[in-house]
């Protein structure tokens, strides 16, 4: 459910959640380790989504 126009959507405990787990994998850039911090016995990369410039600057560092 989203807030009023205008107004900041309403906050939940999940949020949160995700968007340490997201900084983690930013920083760390590993997927075992935001599994684990995470708590989660499966890999859910649905709370995960890289910006095209990180896409970028992961590819650059694949060899050819």
């Amino acid at each position: 459910m989203h807030g009023a126009t205008g107004e900041p959507a309403p906050g939940h405990p999940h949020l949160l959640r995700y968007a340490r787990v997201r900084q983690i994998m930013r920083t760390i850039k590993s997927l075992p380790i935001m599994q684990k911090q995470a708590g989660w016995s499966r890999l859910q990369l649905t709370y995960f989504s890289g910006s095209d410039d990180e896409v970028r600057e992961a590819m650059r560092s694949v060899a050819h």
